[in-house]
């Protein structure tokens, strides 16, 4: 079974039965494939890591109320990258940061 059937195969399944579907796939896998395929997974695992945490820095930012400009120019990228990321993140994640960091000064206010 090839990754593309596996993918069709898998809509609709339990996760206990797609989970046993994977692993007979991987045990299916010649061994220089199975590394191959391992190798390259960690190295998606790693990219989308590092990418989605330096999302939600630029989200939090944001959140603060620091211009897409300032957060360019402190974390060395290009305008238009923080634009698109405020963007994508303006309905849900921004506004989720912006929530937490009132509530966060609120119990800093009552402590005082």
């Amino acid at each position: 079974m090839n990754t593309s059937a596996l993918m069709n195969s898998l809509s609709g399944k339990s996760e206990s039965e797609a989970a046993e579907m994977t692993i007979q796939l991987l045990r299916a896998m010649p061994p220089e494939r199975y590394f191959e395929h391992m190798a390259n997974m960690e190295a998606l695992w790693k990219q989308h890591g590092e990418e989605r945490e330096r999302e939600e820095i630029v989200c939090r930012l944001l959140a603060s109320g620091m211009p897409a400009a300032e957060i360019a120019v402190v974390l060395c990228k290009r305008v238009d990258e923080i634009e698109i990321i405020e963007q994508n993140n303006a309905a849900t994640t921004i506004p989720e940061y912006v929530k937490k960091l009132k509530e966060r000064r609120r119990r800093r206010e009552k402590q005082k």
